[in-house]
C-alpha cells in the first residue's frame, strides 16, 4: 500500500505541476481563438465574466490521462471502461460548450433532450461493458451504514440494479455540472470526493466485504484507483489557482460533465454508492434544487428559489460570491469528514 500511495502522490504532483505551469498559455490560446463563457441574462449580475476564457476541461483532462498513463499499469480493462466512459462525456460537453460560443448565448448549447439522451447511452454503454467484463458475486447489493450495528443493511436492488447504476453516473454528472456555477466553487467539492473515495480504499473493510475482489480484474485494478484519483485531485488544485475570484477561466461543460460522470462510475465499481451521496453531499443539494424549482414551478407556477442552482438563490439574497463559495466549500468538507466517520464506523 505504501508504494502505491507514493505513486498517488507522484501521480497528484505530476498533474498539479504540468497543469500550472502551462495553464496560463492555455488560458491565451483559449483567448485567442474566442473560447469565450457566455453569461445568463436572467442571473445574478455576472455580466463582468463575459467572454472570460472556458473550456480549460480540455487541458485539464489531457493532463489528468497524461498523469495517469505515465503513474499507472494500463493493461487492465477496468481502466479502459473507465475512459470510455470518460471520452464520451468530454466529447458531449465539448459539443455543448462549443454550441454555446457558436451561438453567442449561453442557453443555446445541446438541447436538453439530445445532452440527456447522449449521457444515457455514453452511461448504458459503460455499465454494460462494467458489468459484462468484470462481474462478481453480489454484484446488485447495495450496502447502507447502521448506526445501531456493526453490520451493514444489505439491499439486493436484482434486476433494476443497471438501472440505478445508470442513474448514479447520469446524476453525478449533471450534478456535478450544475455546482460548477460560480468562481472556483466546484473544484474543492472535486477534490473532497476524491479524497473520501481514497480514504474508503485505504481505511476500510467495505469494499474487502463487498463481493468486489471476487473479480481478479477489479481486484488488480483497486490500489490504481488511488492513483487516478490523486491525478485528478492535482489538476483541479492547479485549475483552482486560475479559476478563483475574479476567474481567470472557466471549466466548462467539457471538464464538469466527464469528471462527474467518472466519480459516479467510481463509486459503482466500489460499490460504495451510499458513501459516495453522503461525501458528495453539496453536489446532491445542488442537483435536488433544480429538480425542486423545476417540478414545484410546473405544479404551482411557483418558484421555492429565487434562482436555481441554489448557489445563485443565496446570491439573489444578497450574499457576495466570495461568501458563497467559501461557505460552500465548508460544506463539503463537512460532508468529506461525515462520510469518513460512516466509513470507519462501518
Amino acid at each position: 500500500m505504501n508504494s502505491i500511495l507514493i505513486k498517488g502522490l507522484g501521480a497528484g504532483f505530476t498533474s498539479m505541476l504540468i497543469c500550472g505551469i502551462f495553464m496560463p498559455w492555455v488560458i491565451q490560446a483559449l483567448k485567442n481563438y474566442k473560447l469565450g463563457q457566455m453569461i445568463q441574462d436572467d442571473g445574478p449580475e455576472h455580466q463582468e465574466k463575459a467572454h472570460t476564457p472556458t473550456m480549460a476541461g480540455l487541458w485539464l483532462v489531457l493532463v489528468w490521462q497524461v498523469s495517469c498513463i505515465f503513474w499507472m499499469k494500463l493493461n487492465n480493462p477496468v481502466f479502459w471502461i473507465l475512459e470510455l466512459v470518460l471520452l464520451g462525456y468530454f466529447v458531449l460537453g465539448m459539443v455543448d460548450d462549443i454550441s454555446k460560443i457558436v451561438h453567442k448565448d449561453n442557453n443555446l448549447g445541446m438541447s436538453v433532450k439530445m445532452k440527456a439522451l447522449g449521457q444515457w447511452v455514453i452511461a448504458v454503454l459503460g455499465v454494460w461493458l462494467w458489468m459484462t467484463y468484470t462481474p462478481y458475486d453480489a454484484m446488485s447489493v447495495i450496502k447502507f451504514p447502521n448506526i445501531f450495528s456493526d453490520q451493514l443493511i444489505s439491499l439486493d436492488l436484482g434486476i433494476l440494479y443497471p438501472l440505478f447504476a445508470v442513474l448514479v453516473i447520469v446524476g453525478s454528472a449533471n450534478s456535478v455540472n450544475l455546482t460548477d456555477g460560480l468562481d472556483g466553487l466546484v473544484s474543492i467539492p472535486i477534490v473532497c470526493a476524491c479524497l473520501g473515495l481514497i480514504s474508503v480504499i485505504v481505511c476500510s473493510e467495505t469494499v474487502m466485504s463487498s463481493g468486489v475482489l471476487n473479480n481478479p480484474q477489479l481486484a488488480e485494478f483497486m490500489p490504481q484507483f488511488i492513483v487516478y484519483l490523486s491525478a485528478l485531485i492535482g489538476v483541479f488544485l492547479a485549475f483552482l489557482w486560475f479559476n478563483c475570484h475574479p476567474a481567470e477561466v472557466f471549466l466548462g461543460d467539457t471538464g464538469s460533465m466527464c469528471v462527474g460522470a467518472i466519480l459516479g462510475f467510481i463509486a459503482l465499481m466500489l460499490k460504495v454508492e451510499i458513501y459516495y451521496a453522503i461525501i458528495s453531499g453539496l453536489f446532491i443539494v445542488e442537483a435536488l434544487s433544480v429538480i425542486i424549482q423545476v417540478g414545484y414551478y410546473k405544479l404551482y407556477k411557483e418558484r421555492v428559489f429565487l434562482m436555481a442552482p441554489i448557489h445563485h438563490h443565496y446570491e439573489k439574497k444578497g450574499w457576495s460570491e466570495a461568501k458563497v463559495v467559501t461557505r460552500f466549500w465548508l460544506i463539503s468538507v463537512i460532508c468529506l469528514l461525515l462520510g469518513c466517520m460512516v466509513i470507519l464506523l462501518s
